[in-house]
């Protein structure tokens, strides 16, 4: 009969031999490497929130390929199941052109990311507003994914700080500061 002790020092030396030939196939790391996308962490998660009724996490997550751009995801906490709800992509095409405001704004915030950098909860958890290239969107949990997404606002000035009234009935927004 093995003793726990002798299968835990083979434990130790299996690991060892994996980690050691693992090692042996990687790729050099450099210190180009160390600053580049993706990062060696992976994707980041940021401004994450729980709705008021706590059955959903949403956050901000960037993509593999562009560790500086963001889109907006929904973690169903019943189904425990993850969603992009909006890709930037889908909604912008090309790179963003930020005015001198908006530019301002996320300098304040200490946000020099893109995409969509900043998203509130409806009180009733059922909406998610968020800004993107300079104009208000809507999202709709409870409709399907073709339908739920609405543009509040297209002009040319930039709207920042999309909140919704206490009792849901109103959006407001700051534009052009």
């Amino acid at each position: 009969m093995l003793t726990r002790s002798f299968l835990a020092l083979v434990s130790s030396c299996l690991f060892c031999v994996v980690f050691c030939v693992s090692v042996g196939h990687a790729d050099e790391l450099t210190i180009e490497r160390i600053c580049d996308a993706p990062d060696l962490s992976g994707p980041n998660l940021r401004e994450v929130k729980i709705s008021p009724d706590g059955a959903y996490v949403a956050f901000l997550k960037n993509r593999h390929d562009d560790s500086e751009r963001y889109d907006l995801w929904v973690y169903t906490l019943a189904g425990k199941i993850p969603r992009m709800i909006v890709n930037c992509d889908s909604i912008t095409a090309g790179p963003e052109a930020l005015s001198d405001g908006e530019k301002a704004y996320r300098e304040r915030k200490r946000v020099f990311a893109t995409g969509i950098v900043d998203y509130s909860w409806s009180h009733d958890s059922r909406h998610l507003l968020f800004t993107l290239s300079g104009d208000v969107y809507g999202y709709d949990l409870t409709k399907p994914h073709p339908d739920a997404m609405t543009r509040l606002t297209e002009t040319p000035e930039f709207e920042t700080d999309a909140r919704f009234s206490p009792k849901d009935s109103y959006v407001s927004f700051i534009r052009d500061d």
